[in-house]
């Protein structure tokens, strides 16, 4: 079809001006009917509208069916002078009389998609109001065909009428010489060269002129195969190739194509500068969100600074607590438990360890429940402060963001109190105090063997020489035994001091790394306890990347439509 190269372009366009509309409505931009009431979008999408005039049996219908190939305007003997016939395009065929002397006539060729065609009625037709009809198309139509027949391509009406065309229509008129197969080629360049004499005394710009032969046009279009030898004698290439050039050349349907260009191109432009502003304007959002986690911090670094005042009285509990595992170990390190303990094993140092750990995890237990309200405290006063700010500045509720989800930090203090105990019975288990406490009582146990090893030996030896009436050998194994044991429960008492000062030296000597590790313990979890607190915003934040990552394909699309309209630019 003719034309390719302007319609391949109005499509293109019409297709970015359809995304246009697409992703205004995807930005949420109203572009104020933008694809729908626009007129020059209505121009855009008109059909190319060839007007056909001529004198009755001209061949104007011959013509025009040989240009399509198919039989659109009827040719017959006695020719439809009374009306002026428009060729529409229609999915339903069906004809229409607008007036007396006008029919619009419906058909579902594809080719009217793209093309009209107004056959008109004789030039030297008399009926009342032929030339009305005539004229009323001529200012609109993109192209004016002229038959003449090759037996008389002198009709004085005709030529009375191009002399009155205007100036700026001369531009699309071409003149086309029918039946030239019923003259030689000599008679048909004579009568072409006498039309252009006519035009030159009547008319500011000479127009083409084109002999043609329709019937032999539409015979070869029709044959099967295509009568290639045909179709080239019927001298309707050059005609075609005019009517495709005045398509893609034409200078109202390109500037029409320019101007929607241009419409294209501001309303890209106001996409972008909506798009950059919901941008501009998610990411000063995102900023504040994050101002206001920067506040959180600044609230959570004031209570670590109070916090750290509160560590040396952290030791000092520490080894208040720490005192039951000494009355524990003074028990275990009582004379009786101890010479018990000789026959009976106990897991003396264990138990001692366990003492400590329960008196440590009773006391900073205690100790992080109270820190854990202070922190709930800090948060909810720091929400209740921050909440209105963030409605303003991010224009949305965030009560309503959160739409009835569970923030609530009960179950933050929970873990807080839970996390802490296991940081310092970790700490105490750090210093490692029941393996050296057995080795403590483990000594401490063989030294006692030993002694009341010593005094039961010598009992017994005493023993055997009173059984044999050596009294007084008896007296003094009974006596060695008595101060042997004397000297063994000296011993037993002084080692037990000594492992209960050894005990309270490791206490000691733990109780700077525990302040240090509870410290540093406490710090991560009030550092988790506010990154939890700020978890409340996450919906909030939610919005914002959903916001975000539809505008990332949005400017994809939009760049996308930018590059295509500057395709469309060139073509242009």
């Amino acid at each position: 079809m003719f034309g390719k190269r302007y319609f391949a372009t109005r499509k293109r366009l019409a297709g970015i001006v359809d995304s246009v509309e697409e992703l205004s409505q995807d930005v949420g931009l109203d572009l104020d009917g933008f694809a729908e009431h626009s007129k020059l979008l209505e121009d855009m999408k008109n059909p190319f509208l060839i007007v056909v005039c001529g004198e009755v049996n001209a061949g104007k219908s011959t013509l025009v069916n040989g240009i399509f190939g198919m039989e659109l305007c009827k040719s017959i003997i006695l020719p439809e002078t009374h009306r002026a016939i428009w060729y529409r395009h229609g999915e339903e065929e069906y004809d229409e009389d607008v007036t007396e002397v006008l029919q619009e006539r419906y058909r579902s060729f594809d080719f009217l998609h793209d093309f009209n065609v107004v056959d008109t009625p004789g030039t030297n037709s008399i009926v009342k109001g032929h030339q009305a009809i005539t004229e009323k198309f001529l200012p609109v139509a993109d192209l004016v065909l002229f038959v003449f027949p090759v037996s008389n391509p002198w009709g004085a009406a005709t030529w009375d009428f191009i002399g009155r065309m205007p100036n700026d229509m001369q531009a699309k008129i071409a003149c086309v010489i029918q039946q030239k197969d019923l003259r030689a080629e000599e008679e048909v360049e004579i009568i072409i060269g006498h039309l252009k004499e006519l035009a030159k005394q009547r008319l500011v710009k000479v127009p083409e002129v084109y002999p043609v032969s329709g019937k032999q046009a539409l015979d070869a279009k029709q044959r099967q195969p295509f009568a290639e030898a045909e179709w080239e004698g019927s001298g309707y290439p050059e005609l075609e190739k005019f009517i495709s050039r005045s398509v893609n050349t034409s200078p109202e349907r390109r500037q029409v194509l320019r101007d929607v260009r241009d419409m294209v191109s501001d309303a890209l432009g106001k996409i972008e500068n909506h798009m950059e502003s919901r941008a501009s304007g998610v990411e000063r959002k995102a900023m504040y969100l994050k101002k206001v986690e920067g506040e959180a911090d600044d609230v959570r670094e004031r209570y670590d600074d109070e916090v750290v005042q509160r560590f040396a009285s952290y030791g000092e509990t520490f080894m208040d607590e720490a005192e039951a595992g000494l009355l524990a170990l003074q028990k275990k390190l009582s004379l009786g438990t101890s010479l018990r303990s000789l026959f009976k094993r106990e897991d003396c140092a264990e138990e001692v360890e366990e003492a400590v750990l329960k008196a440590v995890d009773d006391g900073f237990g205690e100790l992080a429940a109270h820190g854990s309200h202070e922190l709930e405290d800090l948060c909810e006063a720091h929400w209740k402060e921050a909440v209105p700010k963030i409605d303003k500045q991010l224009d949305i509720s965030v009560e309503k963001s959160l739409d009835g989800e569970e923030f609530g930090l009960s179950q933050v203090r929970e873990v807080f109190v839970k996390k802490m105990k296991r940081i310092v019975r970790q700490s105490v288990l750090g210093m490692k105090l029941r393996g050296g406490l057995e080795l403590k009582i483990e000594g401490r146990r063989a030294v006692l063997r030993r002694f009341v090893a010593s005094v039961l030996i010598l009992l017994t030896l005493g023993g055997v020489a009173g059984a044999f009436q050596i009294h007084m050998l008896a007296w003094a194994l009974i006596t060695a035994a008595l101060m042997v044991g004397m000297v063994g429960l000296v011993m037993a008492v002084r080692h037990g001091q000594k492992v209960l000062r050894w005990f309270r030296f490791r206490l000691e000597d733990g109780r700077q790394p525990f302040e240090s590790e509870v410290g540093r313990g406490y710090r991560e979890e009030v550092r988790r306890f506010f990154s939890d607190y700020v978890r409340r915003l996450d919906l909030v934040r939610k919005e914002l990347a959903i916001t975000k990552s539809e505008l990332e394909p949005q400017m994809e699309k939009w760049r996308e439509l930018f590059l295509e309209l500057k395709a469309v630019d060139q073509e242009l």
